[in-house]
């Protein structure tokens, strides 16, 4: 775990921003409390364990990969994905609820409370200070993290880069707050609920929730509770 020393910064794209989301918009300030964030993604083998000590099933399904039955059926699961993976890749096919389940049994096994990071604390880790979209000078690079073609969809090994698909955790320089793989690699969880925009999404760094809306896509880094 990294602790995270607690700040205000600008959350959300700019709307003169040439790749801006409305999702992320309006930009707005928030003030985020210290927490501890995971260094690195939960690993396969972290999720293996997890598995074992529980003997969770392994539904499939995941819609995320590739791999797919012969009727179109996505066939895939987190120990089956369709391309190969070591065990310190990053666990991917993986639900919001896998997520949730998996800080609770974190939090028993070592008497700590774990939870998900909300997408504010989020977006804080990454940035790390900085203002620009990434923390290296020019756009997204694979000398500095694993990510695709800049058309979507399909995986690019470049440089650096020898991923097409996920890279082993830590493969890539940590940012100023020394966490790994906040740019490329997977999409992560976070606690909050899907929203159109930031309209009406909390300042103080806390999750936004609303049950009608569970929504988010990719896996997560697990965080202990502020």
């Amino acid at each position: 775990m990294v602790v995270i020393p607690g700040g205000k910064f600008m959350m959300g794209s700019a709307a003169s921003d040439p790749a801006a989301d409305a999702l992320e918009q309006p930009r707005h300030a928030v003030r985020v409390r210290s927490f501890a964030a995971g260094k690195f993604h939960v690993t396969r083998s972290e999720w293996a364990a997890f598995v074992r000590a529980t003997r969770r099933a392994t539904p499939l399904g995941c819609q995320w990969t590739g791999k797919e039955g012969p009727d179109g059926e996505k066939k895939a699961s987190w120990n089956d994905v369709g391309f190969s993976q070591t065990d310190r890749d990053p666990v991917v096919c993986v639900s919001w609820q896998d997520a949730k389940d998996y800080a609770r049994w974190i939090s028993r096994r070592s008497g700590k409370r774990y939870r998900l990071l909300s997408e504010a604390e989020w977006e804080y880790a990454s940035r790390a200070g900085i203002t620009t979209s990434y923390p290296w000078k020019a756009g997204a690079s694979h000398e500095f993290a694993n990510h695709g073609t800049e058309e979507c969809c399909g995986g690019l090994a470049s440089g650096r880069d020898k991923w097409v698909n996920t890279s082993p955790v830590g493969a890539f320089p940590a940012n100023a707050f020394g966490l790994h793989d906040m740019h490329g690699n997977v999409m992560q969880w976070v606690e909050d609920c899907f929203a159109p925009n930031y309209a009406q999404t909390p300042i103080d760094g806390s999750a936004y929730v609303n049950s009608e809306h569970i929504e988010a896509t990719g896996i997560w880094r697990i965080s202990t509770a502020s």
